[in-house]
């Protein structure tokens, strides 16, 4: 399971994750002290089968990692729960930044689209620099 939720009293906003039966639960908090409460709810998550290979040698193909796609009135990120780091953070462009509300995020294969209030907006993961050694490395 994974929702994002906000908070309006406390001004916070973030994610949730749990397997499907309830176990495992864990709660992400993104943003904190946000005083336009309007911008608490603009926070969608949505996860995908990380591609990044992770067979070594002596090791056949393991499974994928899960990566997480943010969006929020702000900003994109990728969030690797499995080694626990985010993956670069990408602010909107000025020009569609003013009174911008995300309505939808989508993640095809290397691809994200995003539907705001102000149109479409889309990038590719190669933008995040993401460092595969790394990754392989922490998951080993």
């Amino acid at each position: 399971m994974l929702f994002s939720w906000y908070n309006p009293e406390n001004k916070i906003n973030g994610f949730f994750m749990a397997n499907w039966d309830g176990s495992n639960p864990k709660k992400f908090t993104v943003s904190t002290g946000e005083e336009n409460i309007t911008e608490l709810d603009d926070i969608l998550v949505t996860g995908v089968v990380d591609k990044l290979p992770l067979a070594s040698e002596d090791r056949e193909q393991e499974a994928m990692p899960l990566a997480l796609w943010l969006a929020d009135y702000d900003f994109i990120s990728i969030y690797y729960p499995h080694i626990g780091k985010y993956r670069g953070t990408i602010k909107y462009p000025k020009i569609v930044l003013d009174d911008l509300s995300i309505q939808s995020i989508l993640v095809d294969d290397d691809r994200i689209w995003i539907g705001t209030t102000k149109g479409m907006l889309t990038t590719t993961k190669d933008v995040f620099m993401i460092d595969e050694q790394e990754v392989n490395q922490t998951t080993e």
